[in-house]
């Protein structure tokens, strides 16, 4: 596996940062604008791009002053851009939760897609008694309700063919719940896989990583997002956002190693131990098998499909959605104006993918 000690992280980092730091100095003759970004969670590999847009310049350079926001859950994310507009103009959350709060009223756009698939699912102890989806039949998980997952936890099993009501659901904070399958207080948890073995696998636990597209549900992964309203008085505005994050986006596929570097540099928290040395890349290695998409390869970064988008939102609306819900349409929630510009080619993506490959192997 692809993992770095402490000292050539820290060192790499030093470089990296020294060419960021020539690269977030553009000329711009006018003040920066400023403005806030918030992501579904802290930093980890899905929302590492926001992090590098940032500390590369990326942003800077189409003259903006973008702070980005630790979130603690998509849920959370996606509601604070489409409740709170002045506080958090642009964020992203996984595209489900984006469709929910859609339906139950918030006027949200998505600008560009980030990964082509959410990773949500169940895992377990590798080396415990649960083998199959069915036996997760009659256990009791971990959850924490704010996370991106959560609703579709009864599609899932209704798909793995087990009664949710037959499974005991203890509600926990997303800081908490790994740790509590580590120590064999619940038999399973629910996460994104990106999350969930970055917590666990450094600390020698062994996954089995139940995904949900196994079973047929799939869903687009994490979206760039603000409210509808700002994408038709400020399309200037979104454009610099869409294309400085899929820029950072870019960057983390093509330079997986020196993106790993930077982000132990400028979140020095996250690597202050040994596990948080070790979950950096694991993270980073499930989220980047899932961007790789052929939606990105075909149509450039940030491209996303409406009919695939459609599908995804009936799939919600008929098993998630609440009475007096209002299905958002693909082609009024989604642009693709923005995105698209930037491109890898072939032997990139191959070479990203291999990267990812030893992070994946406890999915299923």
């Amino acid at each position: 596996m692809h993992i770095a000690n402490r000292r050539s992280i820290l060192k790499s980092g030093l470089a990296t940062l020294a060419v960021a730091s020539t690269l977030s100095t553009p000329a711009i003759s006018q003040g920066l604008k400023k403005v806030t970004f918030v992501t579904s969670w802290s930093p980890e590999g899905a929302n590492f791009y926001a992090w590098l847009a940032k500390s590369r310049g990326f942003w800077k350079a189409r003259g903006l002053d973008v702070e980005v926001l630790r979130g603690s859950g998509s849920g959370m994310a996606v509601q604070s851009v489409g409740s709170s507009p002045d506080k958090f103009q642009f964020g992203m959350g996984s595209t489900p939760t984006l469709v929910l709060q859609m339906a139950k009223g918030l006027k949200l756009s998505c600008i560009g897609m980030v990964n082509y698939d959410a990773n949500m699912g169940v895992g377990v102890n590798a080396n415990g008694p649960i083998k199959t989806v069915q036996q997760l039949a009659g256990t009791k998980w971990g959850c924490t309700p704010s996370s991106g997952e959560f609703p579709f936890l009864p599609l899932f099993a209704q798909k793995a063919g087990f009664d949710y009501n037959g499974v005991t659901i203890q509600q926990v904070a997303g800081n908490v719940r790994e740790s509590l399958l580590l120590r064999g207080q619940v038999d399973a948890v629910s996460a994104s896989a990106s999350t969930a073995l970055a917590a666990l696998v450094p600390q020698g636990f062994d996954m089995r990583f139940f995904l949900f597209r196994t079973l047929g549900i799939k869903f687009y992964g994490q979206a760039l997002i603000t409210q509808s309203e700002r994408l038709k008085s400020d399309p200037g505005l979104c454009e610099a956002i869409a294309d400085g994050a899929m820029e950072g986006v870019k960057y983390t596929i093509t330079n997986p190693e020196d993106t790993l570097a930077e982000m132990a540099m400028v979140h020095p928290d996250i690597v202050l131990t040994e596990v948080g040395r070790k979950s950096l890349p694991v993270g980073f290695g499930v989220a980047q098998a899932f961007t790789v998409m052929p939606e990105l390869i075909e149509h450039g970064i940030g491209y996303a499909d409406t009919k695939s988008l459609q599908d995804s939102i009936d799939l919600i609306m008929k098993y998630v959605a609440a009475p007096g819900d209002v299905a958002p349409v693909a082609e009024e929630m989604l642009t693709n104006r923005f995105v698209g510009k930037l491109t890898i080619t072939k032997a990139q993506a191959d070479a990203a993918r291999k990267w990812a490959e030893p992070y994946t192997k406890s999915m299923v």
